[in-house]
C-alpha cells in the first residue's frame, strides 16, 4: 500500500499589539525618588511624531516611585515628570526645590505589549544672584532684565549630590537666535563671576546651569519662573549704568525747586518699556551697597516708567513739594527694597549739592515789597542817626580846632 505524505507548511506570525503598558521608576541622583520626596507625580506625554498631547491615565506610587501607564499605542513619545516639592506648591514648573525631568525618546515598539523604562528628574537650583528664581521674576521676552556692570556675579545654593556644576553662556540675538557660546565653566564651587562686554542692540545673553553628580548624571539644572512661563536659562542683557536726575517740565537739569513747585525726574539706560519701583527720600548721609530704602515721602510718586528707548521722559515725581529739606532719588531697578550698586539709579551728588535736589522757600511777590520798604526806612533811619552824630562832633571838636 502506498502510503502518500500532505506536506504541511508552517508559518510563524508576529501578533501586533495594539497598546502596551509602559512601566518603570522614577529615578533622581540614579535611586528612585521616592528617597527625597512623598509629592505624587505630575505626568504629561506627547507623540514626538505628530508633536500632540497624549492623554493618559499613569499610576505612581508615592513609597517606591514606580508608575505605569497603560494603553500606549506603539509610537515614540516624549514623558514630562513633575513633583511639586518646593514652595509656593502652586503646581507650577520652574520653582527652586522642584523635581522634573524630560524623558525622551520613549519607543513603544509594535511587538510588546510590555515595556520597561526608567524615567529620570533633576532638582531645580537655587539661584540667588543676580536674581532669586524661587519667585516669578520677569517676562520671558523683550524686554530683558538690564545690568550696568561688565562683571555679573552668579550665586547659587549648593546640592548634596552635585560634585560639579557646569556653566555655559551663549550669545543671542532678538528674539531667539543663538548667536552661539561666549563662556563655558565647570567649577565645584557655589558662585562664579561672568566678566562679559556690553550687549550689543539687539543682543541678549543666556545662561544655563546644570549640576552633576560623581557618575556624570545630571542631578540639577538652573529653571527661571517668567511671568509667561518658565525657561531653563535666565536671559540678561548689560549696558551702561541706569542715571535718573531731577528735572524741570522740559527735561533740563535743575537741583533747586521753590516750595510748592512740581519736581520732575529724567533718566536713561533703563530696560526699555518696564516700571520701577522710585523712592523720593530724605538725604542719607552715605548709601551703601546691600542698604535698606528708606520709606518714601507722603505724596511722591512711587513708581516710573521706561519708554520703548529705555530712557525715562520727564516725568511729575511731587507735584506739590511742601517740605522744605534736601531729598534723593532712588529707581530700584531689580525690585528687592535695597540699593545695589551698579543696578540701582541714585541720583544724590547734583551740582553744588550732595544732596539729589532741595526744595527751598519762595519769596512772594507780596512779601518784596514791604521788605524793600523796610530796608529803605531803616537805611534812612542809620543816615539821619550818622548825621546828628557828626553834627555833634563838629560842635565840640571846633573850638579845639581854632585853639591848635
Amino acid at each position: 500500500m502506498l502510503l502518500g505524505f500532505l506536506a504541511f507548511s508552517i508559518q510563524t506570525y508576529k501578533v501586533r499589539a495594539e497598546s502596551a503598558t509602559l512601566f518603570g521608576t522614577v529615578l533622581y541622583d540614579e535611586k528612585p525618588i521616592s528617597q527625597f520626596t512623598s509629592i505624587a507625580a505630575v505626568f504629561w506625554l506627547q507623540n514626538e511624531t505628530s508633536g500632540n498631547t497624549f492623554f493618559a491615565n499613569p499610576t505612581y506610587n508615592t513609597s517606591t516611585g514606580e508608575y505605569s501607564i497603560p494603553n500606549m499605542p506603539p509610537g515614540e513619545y516624549g514623558i514630562s515628570v513633575f513633583f511639586d516639592s518646593a514652595s509656593p506648591f502652586n503646581g507650577k514648573e520652574g520653582f527652586a526645590g522642584d523635581f522634573d525631568g524630560w524623558n525622551v525618546p520613549i519607543d513603544i515598539p509594535e511587538d510588546q505589549s510590555t515595556v520597561n523604562q526608567n524615567l529620570t528628574v533633576a532638582k531645580t537650583l537655587h539661584l540667588t544672584s543676580p536674581v532669586d528664581n524661587s519667585a516669578t521674576i520677569a517676562p520671558w521676552s523683550s524686554p530683558r532684565t538690564t545690568y550696568s556692570m561688565t562683571e555679573v556675579t552668579f550665586m547659587w545654593d549648593s546640592l548634596a549630590e552635585a560634585s560639579s556644576y557646569h556653566i555655559r553662556i551663549d550669545d543671542y540675538q532678538e528674539p531667539s537666535t543663538d548667536i552661539g557660546p561666549v563662556l563655558t565653566n565647570v567649577t565645584s564651587n557655589v558662585s562664579f563671576n561672568a566678566t562679559l562686554p556690553m550687549s550689543l542692540d539687539n543682543h541678549f545673553y543666556d545662561f544655563w546651569l546644570y549640576a552633576y553628580n560623581l557618575n556624570g548624571v545630571i542631578v540639577g539644572k538652573l529653571m527661571v519662573p517668567y511671568g509667561s512661563g518658565y525657561g531653563w536659562d535666565f536671559q540678561f542683557r548689560l549696558s551702561p549704568q541706569p542715571v535718573a536726575e531731577s528735572c524741570n517740565l522740559t527735561g533740563d537739569l535743575k537741583s533747586n525747586f521753590d516750595l510748592g513747585e512740581t519736581v520732575y525726574l529724567t533718566g536713561a539706560n533703563f530696560s526699555a518699556s518696564k516700571t520701577f519701583n522710585l523712592f523720593i527720600v530724605i538725604d542719607q548721609a552715605t548709601w551703601t551697597n546691600g542698604m535698606t530704602i528708606p520709606d518714601s515721602l507722603p505724596g511722591t510718586l512711587t513708581n516710573v516708567s521706561t519708554d520703548s528707548s529705555g530712557d525715562i521722559p520727564p516725568t511729575a515725581i511731587w507735584t506739590d513739594s511742601q517740605a522744605t529739606g534736601n531729598y534723593d532719588i532712588v529707581v530700584d531697578v531689580d525690585g528687592n527694597g535695597q540699593y545695589n550698586v551698579g543696578i540701582d539709579a541714585l541720583y544724590v551728588n547734583a551740582t553744588e549739592l550732595t544732596a539729589g535736589f532741595s526744595v527751598v522757600p519762595e519769596f512772594l511777590p507780596s512779601l518784596i515789597l514791604p521788605l524793600l520798604i523796610t530796608i529803605t526806612l531803616l537805611a534812612i533811619g542809620i543816615k539821619k542817626m550818622t548825621e546828628r552824630r557828626k553834627l555833634k562832633t563838629e560842635a565840640h571838636g571846633g573850638q579845639i580846632n581854632k585853639d591848635l
